[in-house]
């Protein structure tokens, strides 16, 4: 819904500012309505300028890949890890992802970015599992529901793991669980054939949708990550505490692994170990870094998370006294 201005707005004006709040309706969901606002257009001409800029980036290597690593509690030890996506534009500075993949994805250049982070992966995987202490580390790679909206990723899944002669099992693919799309069959039967070839699937951010367990029914899911707004709250907020303890029940009567997001403090790492949680990704152990640094540890018997994993055992046996 536009207003007209007589003063600022001529006919294309008045149909521009209508098409700009049907957007935004849009991406509120649909089925409701939005008056236009000017913020809307100034969010319109940004997102507009990012899309633009996105399409020059992977030609003109803006893009890179760091990988935040997994660790195992009870192995004490990076047992995997999760490509994330970062761009640092020639105009201007760093763009979120929260920021460009949205819009990727509202524009389809979300295809072509995946297909670029696929193969990046693989052939970063490659060379991992060439190094001394590689011992089957999995790297996750998220993936939008767009992208599984036909067999074309899965065709490039395979060719990109054919082509970097890697396993499928060194290989996961994440789904948000928060994500919405307009054909739940074909979603499934994606996620089921990609399943059928050795990789493993992983729900993100469970626990903040509306079909968390609808999703563990349905899909073949082999990992859970438990959201990290969860995860802050342990300590100040004893229903999030249960509900964490109610998803690992489940999980485990499943047989699903559990990935506890977000973990930055002991206090937290105490209450996830008495629970059993079997990995833990978050900044107590470490930011997202670069893929040399995970290769240094992959060629090394030396532990980069020893001094984090000494301050976890002092912690907990002050905490069991």
């Amino acid at each position: 819904i536009s207003f007209y201005d007589p003063d600022s707005m001529n006919m294309d004006d008045l149909l521009k500012a209508a098409d700009t709040a049907m957007y935004e309706a849009k991406s509120e969901g649909r089925n409701n309505f939005q008056f236009f606002a000017k913020q809307m257009q100034d969010k319109a001409e940004q997102n507009q300028r990012v899309q633009r800029l996105l399409s020059k980036a992977i030609v003109n290597n803006e893009l890179t890949l760091l990988y935040q690593p997994k660790i195992s509690l009870l192995q004490k030890k990076m047992v995997g890890c999760e490509a994330l996506i970062r761009w640092f534009p020639e105009e201007g500075d760093m763009i979120s992802p929260d920021v460009f993949i949205p819009i990727a994805e509202q524009t389809g250049q979300i295809i072509e970015l995946g297909n670029w982070i696929l193969n990046q992966v693989c052939q970063q995987i490659s060379h991992w599992q060439s190094l001394p202490y590689f011992e089957g580390m999995v790297t996750a790679i998220n993936v939008s529901v767009r992208q599984l909206g036909t067999s074309e990723f899965r065709e490039k899944l395979v060719e990109a793991m054919n082509t970097h002669a890697i396993k499928p099992e060194y290989v996961e693919i994440e789904v948000t669980e928060t994500a919405t799309f307009d054909d739940h069959n074909v979603f499934f039967s994606e996620l089921e054939k990609i399943h059928a070839l050795g990789v493993k699937i992983s729900i993100d951010d469970f626990g903040t949708g509306h079909s968390s367990l609808d999703y563990l029914r349905k899909m073949p899911v082999d990992i859970i990550k438990i959201d990290r707004s969860f995860i802050k709250d342990i300590g100040m907020d004893k229903q999030d505490e249960e509900l964490i303890r109610t998803i690992l029940a489940i999980s485990k009567t499943m047989s699903i692994q559990v990935i506890a997001e977000g973990a930055e403090t002991v206090e937290q790492l105490i209450f996830l170990d008495k629970h059993q949680v079997d990995n833990i990704q978050g900044y107590y152990f470490s930011k997202p870094i670069q893929a040399q640094a995970i290769s240094n540890t992959l060629n090394s018997k030396e532990n980069l998370y020893t001094e984090q994993f000494d301050l976890f055992e002092i912690h907990k046996e002050a905490d069991a006294s």
